[in-house]
């Protein structure tokens, strides 16, 4: 049973992250959101906050795109199985 959710937002050319991990029960459905604004990016699960990056040297100078990424390493390396279910993505920009 996966147990855990990680976020990693990264940004610059280095490649830097901020990043966040937090208990959860990944083998349920669960809504995600992601708000990116001019002062921060601020993740949700389930519509409670649980990421947060509001320095201005984090922030990207122009626009971002979404990626779903699944990596589940249960003994350290890459191989295993693993499974992702998507029943939808909505994005749209602020009015």
């Amino acid at each position: 049973m996966g147990t855990s959710l990680s976020f990693f937002h990264h940004y610059g050319c280095s490649n830097s992250q901020t990043w966040a991990s937090r208990p959860l029960d990944v083998t349920q459905f669960h809504n995600y959101a992601v708000d990116w604004s001019p002062t921060g990016i601020v993740g949700y699960v389930d519509g409670v906050e649980w990421f947060r990056d509001t320095d201005p040297a984090h922030q990207p100078p122009g626009s971002m795109h979404q990626t779903l990424q699944l990596d589940w390493f249960p003994d350290s390396t890459a191989d295993g199985v693993g499974e992702m279910r998507v029943d939808w993505i909505w994005v749209y920009a602020a009015a």
